[in-house]
């Protein structure tokens, strides 16, 4: 699973929303703020951190294919 830039926005806005710090947030997670950090970031292995934080958040992630003309 590969995040995108706006998806990483998207995530960092609705955790600045929360009443708790990412820290804080990364902590109920059961995972290192470290690590929470870094996927925000674009770093490291982070496709598990992404499915507990979309989970906590209540997002889905989905996919669409394409239609290509032709």
């Amino acid at each position: 699973m590969k995040m995108n830039d706006h998806i990483r926005e998207e995530v960092r806005k609705a955790i600045k929303a929360l009443p708790m710090s990412q820290a804080e947030f990364a902590r109920q997670l059961d995972l290192n703020p470290h690590v929470l950090s870094r996927a925000l970031l674009h770093q490291g292995k982070t496709p598990e951190v992404w499915e507990k934080v979309f989970a906590a958040l209540g997002y889905r992630l989905t996919i669409e294919k394409i239609e290509q003309d032709g």
